[in-house]
Order: C-alpha cells, then sequence, then structure tokens
C-alpha cells in the first residue's frame, strides 16, 4: 500500500462560466491498487452550481491525467471511477523518452513508496514497491507515445506531442543528472533517443 499526492479537477466542458476546482489530496491506496475518497461542501465542492460535469485525477510523479463524467445521483451527490495510467514520471501528461530517461538514471534505487504532496525529484516507481526496477518499465513499454486527458475547464484536448528524441538539456530539465545524460548521448550529437536510452540501461542492468 501506498500514499501519493494526486491532483483532482472539477469542472465542465469549458462553456460553462465557473472556475475548474483544483483539490490535492494525499491519498493512501491498497496493495491492490485501490482508493476511495469523499469529498463535500467543507472541500469546496461546488454542489448545486452547474457547469460542473467532469472530473480528472493525475498522480503528478507516476501517471497520466484521466477524466471522466461524472454521475449525478440526485440530492446534489456526484460519484465518478478513474483508473489512471502509469508510465509518466513528470508533468508533461505524455509517456515518452523523458520518461525513459528518468526511469533508466534511477534504475535499481529504493526511492520509498510514498510521494506526498511537495515531494522533490522524479521518482519513476510506478509500481508503488519502493524499488526502481524492471516492473516499472513495463509501465512505460506499455504506455510509450500515449497522452493523458486534458483537465476540465477551457483547455484544448490533448498536450504535449510524446517524443522519442530529445535534446541532452531536455533531458537534463527533466530531472536527469548531467553526467548520466552525457552517458545517454552516446554519439555526443547533443541529443538522447529512445535507442540510446536502451543502450545505457542494458549497460547498467
Amino acid at each position: 500500500s501506498v500514499t501519493r499526492g494526486i491532483r483532482l479537477v472539477f469542472g465542465g466542458n469549458g462553456t460553462g462560466s465557473n472556475t475548474p476546482l483544483v483539490i490535492e489530496r494525499n491519498i493512501a491506496f491498497s496493495a491492490t491498487g485501490f482508493a476511495s475518497l469523499v469529498l463535500d461542501a467543507t472541500d469546496g465542492v461546488p454542489f448545486g452550481k452547474s457547469g460542473f460535469t467532469e472530473a480528472y485525477a493525475k498522480d503528478p510523479k507516476h501517471t497520466l491525467g484521466k477524466k471522466v463524467t461524472m454521475s449525478n445521483g440526485g440530492n446534489s451527490q456526484y460519484s465518478v471511477s478513474l483508473t489512471l495510467t502509469g508510465g509518466n514520471a513528470n508533468t508533461d501528461n505524455v509517456i515518452d523518452v523523458l520518461d525513459f530517461g528518468l526511469f533508466a538514471s534511477r534504475y535499481g534505487q529504493n526511492l520509498g513508496s510514498n510521494t506526498l504532496l511537495g515531494h522533490v525529484g522524479p521518482h519513476p516507481d510506478f509500481s508503488g514497491n519502493g524499488t526502481v526496477g524492471t516492473e516499472d518499465f513495463t509501465f512505460i513499454s506499455a504506455g510509450f507515445l500515449i497522452s493523458g486527458d486534458s483537465e476540465p475547464g477551457n483547455f484544448a484536448d490533448g498536450g504535449p506531442t510524446p517524443r522519442e528524441v530529445v535534446s541532452v538539456r531536455e533531458m537534463w530539465l527533466a530531472g536527469v543528472p548531467l553526467q548520466v545524460c552525457q552517458k545517454m548521448d552516446a554519439n555526443r550529437d547533443g541529443k538522447i533517443t529512445v535507442k540510446e536510452v536502451q543502450a545505457y540501461w542494458e549497460r547498467i542492468r
């Protein structure tokens, strides 16, 4: 079981006048990856306001964002079920070479399982067992080049385009140590490809 900081956003499709409501919580997940959360007026949930039809969730350290339509149960009560896709180790909402690089740069490290709100640094332990291992690579490989949903509100669907090549600087800014970036850039052309990250990971395994 793990506790992780989750970003929740409630809103509409951008046609309403209400500003999306953002709630961030440290949420405890069971060993099977399940968690439940009940929010009410004390959390600022805008009961009775029109235009709030969608719910969104993202674990900024581990998953893509997911947006679904809320079910109206009557009496100003709404419910929603969300399944989050792991593999995104930063906040860009895509799974691409940057996530692969962050994973490879921390492969074999024991980072601990929990990432509370405000956690500093990348944490590519997608499986939640506390260690960055081969099991975490399966999340990247399964979701490679997939984008997450946009948040409710006045946002266009989609986001950054997942990439298979980035500059050394971009990989460094994402959180990979500079010396590791330089090792990944095997041909010294200033760019890091998926194949180069793969080769680096195979060397250190």
